[in-house]
């Protein structure tokens, strides 16, 4: 189930301590990797969750000939180009995601979520075209 935020604490101190860690761990507000935060804090749990908030948004963005068979030919490289950049968020986040940790930033949150809506918002604006046309 993971530490929790004030067992992460307690245990970098009981490393120190023990001599298994360098005291400048204790500086250091979190492990600077969002999966091992997630682990340490939250646990397997934590994490299988953390994987869900990516992988259900690159899910759905992922295109396929039949997602893109639903917007209208001279579109579709608008459409496709909203799916690719919609894709490309959770992707870049796994990626930053294992030298930082974003999601303990507002700003993280407020990124991600933002960028999630106004890429399918815009693509579920193409496909609106094509079924009031």
């Amino acid at each position: 189930m993971g530490w929790g935020d004030k067992g992460v604490k307690e245990g970098k101190r009981a490393y120190v301590e023990r001599g298994e860690a360098h005291p400048y761990m204790l500086e250091m507000a979190h492990s600077h990797n969002e999966f091992l935060e997630m682990w340490s804090r939250r646990g397997a749990l934590g994490v299988l969750m953390l994987l869900g908030i990516y992988a259900v948004p690159a899910f759905i963005f992922y295109p396929t000939r039949q997602r893109l068979a639903k917007v209208a030919l001279q579109d579709r490289p608008h459409y496709l180009a909203l799916r690719i950049a919609g894709l490309s968020v959770p992707v870049c986040y796994v990626i930053y995601g294992l030298t930082e940790t974003f999601f303990d930033l507002s700003i993280g949150h407020m990124f991600y979520i933002f960028s999630m809506v106004f890429f399918f918002s815009a693509m579920k604006s193409l496909e609106m075209n094509v079924k009031n046309a």
